[in-house]
């Protein structure tokens, strides 16, 4: 299953790009929690937790402020 993360506009596809790469290597990852209670795909999930702490984030409040705009986050 493909993850749907929204890049920004002036990026890569997600098919060419790095991000993309890492969003389809994620997704072959089994995803354990109950199916009525994911508010985001694991793939995305790993994605954010992967560049914050490459940015050097802290905690989980610090990586959405940094990494994850909320124009790009489904909710």
């Amino acid at each position: 299953m493909r993850s749907a993360l929204m890049l920004p506009s002036h990026s890569q596809s997600p098919e060419n790009s790095r991000l993309g790469v890492l969003l389809e290597h994620f997704a072959t990852i089994d995803d354990p929690r109950d199916v009525r209670r994911i508010a985001h795909p694991l793939a995305e999930v790993l994605l954010l937790v992967v560049c914050g702490t490459m940015a050097d984030c802290d905690d989980y409040d610090h990586i959405v402020s940094s990494v994850a705009p909320p124009r790009y986050l489904r909710c």
